[in-house]
């Protein structure tokens, strides 16, 4: 391929994997709609035009032999630090509003109790709804302090028990040019050329396919032969492709 960057050699060591969400299915070529006869001899191309369409195709991707492989299973602490990652933009920028939200709603709604012994008698009514503001408004401006941890992890254990992604070992085969992962009898073609970038923590390899999608390889399920050789080939990989690394 003229346009890309030479793809790693195969002496070079190995690469990453996973995904938050699960990738989605490669079309099969067997599946493309094919023309009948009678519909192929109506609408076959001249020989001009087929020497125009195969000059537009772009040239297939070469073929290399696999590097290496990585076997590992993605458990709940995995996936929820996954998640605060990706989540994190979001959640400041919630976190922000919910607080001046819940600030407002509490004023509001203490300012309503301050001023009810001054005002003739209407019964019940407006406490309650004067304490529901303070009340909401104080569970608004706390939730990211003190319930949003709580409840993403009880969120995403019940995602991880009945989705068949995480009940079985993720297989990734590592190639110069892509990576294949195998799961629940599926596998899945993804090209280094075509992810978005490297991240790197304490206790994953993330790598980036878009903004929510991810390879996602825990450290946890490698050995440290295996861990080091993955860093070498994601950070070579990087390289070759011109894709950014960052730590988080």
């Amino acid at each position: 391929m003229e346009n890309e960057k030479q793809p790693l050699e195969e002496q070079q060591t190995q690469t990453a994997e996973p995904a938050l969400q699960e990738p989605e299915t490669l079309e099969s070529p067997a599946e493309e709609t094919s023309l009948s006869a009678s519909e192929s001899s109506e609408q076959s191309p001249s020989p001009e035009n087929q020497e125009e369409d195969l000059e537009d195709e772009e040239p297939q991707e070469p073929e290399y032999e696999k590097l290496f492989t990585l076997k590992y299973r993605i458990q709940l602490d995995d996936y929820y630090q996954f998640h605060l990652i990706t989540g994190a933009p979001a959640v400041k920028k919630n976190k922000k509003r919910m607080t001046i939200l819940g600030v407002i709603e509490v004023v509001v709604g203490l300012a309503f109790l301050l001023m009810l012994p001054y005002q003739e008698s209407t019964g019940k009514m407006p406490f309650i709804i004067a304490l529901l503001l303070v009340v909401m408004g104080a569970y608004g401006a706390l939730y990211y302090r003190v319930f949003y941890h709580r409840t993403l992890r009880r969120v995403l254990k019940k995602q991880i028990a009945k989705t068949a992604y995480f009940k079985d070992d993720i297989r990734i085969d590592i190639y110069p040019n892509k990576f294949v992962e195998y799961n629940n009898s599926k596998s899945y073609e993804t090209y280094w050329r075509t992810i978005k970038d490297v991240r790197y923590t304490d206790t994953l390899f993330m790598v980036m396919l878009t903004d929510t999608r991810c390879l996602l390889v825990p450290k946890g399920g490698l050995s440290q032969e295996d861990q080091d050789k993955f860093q070498a080939f994601l950070s070579q990989m990087a390289k070759n492709y011109e894709k950014p690394e960052m730590n988080v």
